[in-house]
This record gives C-alpha cells, sequence and structure tokens, in this order.
C-alpha cells in the first residue's frame, strides 16, 4: 500500500473519531523495517477538508471526508473512493489503539511484512 492510499484510509477513520474543536491533527508515519520516518500535517479547510502537508509531499493534497467516501484533490486531479471494504470492522489491514490525544494504528501488509508501518495520529483540541 503507497502512504497517500494508507493516510486516505487513516484521515477517513480520523476524522470521524476526532473532536469537532480540534483544527488540526499529526501523523508520523514510520517504516517498521527500515525506522524511516514521515511527519505530515492536516489542518482542517473552511469547507470541511483537511489540506495536508508534508516533506515528502510531491504535491498539494486536500482530503474531503463523507461517510466511507474519500474525495482527494490534489494539483492536477480528483479522485473518490469508497474505503467502506476496508473501514469495516474485523476486514480493516491494520490494528488501531485509541488514546485521549490520538490513534495509534499498525499497518501490515500481508503479502509483504517487510512493508509494515506504525502510524502515531496526535491532535489537540482547541481551549474553550
Amino acid at each position: 500500500m503507497t502512504i497517500q492510499y494508507i493516510l486516505s484510509i487513516i484521515v477517513a477513520i480520523v476524522t470521524h473519531l476526532i473532536p469537532d474543536s480540534v483544527a488540526e491533527f499529526n501523523v508520523q508515519i514510520i517504516d517498521v523495517g527500515s525506522n524511516d520516518s514521515t511527519e505530515i500535517q492536516l489542518t482542517r479547510q473552511a469547507e470541511g477538508g483537511w489540506k495536508v502537508k508534508g516533506k515528502e509531499l510531491k504535491e498539494s493534497l486536500i482530503y474531503q471526508v463523507d461517510g466511507t467516501k474519500v474525495t482527494t484533490k490534489s494539483d492536477d486531479k480528483t479522485t473518490t473512493e469508497d474505503l467502506a471494504k476496508y473501514l469495516t470492522m474485523g476486514t480493516m489491514p491494520f490494528k488501531m489503539k485509541h488514546h485521549a490525544e490520538g490513534l495509534d494504528f499498525f499497518v501490515e501488509d500481508p503479502g509483504n511484512k517487510q512493508d509494515s508501518r506504525e502510524l502515531k495520529v496526535r491532535w489537540k483540541e482547541a481551549k474553550q
């Protein structure tokens, strides 16, 4: 699975669980085999989407989530995919652990155990 594909699944989950007062969250993606790490920040947009920023990204991305459908807008194209098959309990291709300040995910490629990733999603609620 590519980082962008994994990220779209994670965004679909996080946006359903994140408190409404959160304006941004960070995702740290760690390649378990090499221990390489990627940091990505997502910021809530006025129209409800989430803008992605990260050094490793080649283009600007905005994710818009509607139920299980995720629309990805990049510099030159827009795609929508229904991720329901990945978001049903028991069929998710990863393990998830919930914390007060975020979520941890462990994603393992069944065809290539060396292609496993750990994702740490963290947010801070806005002070009321």
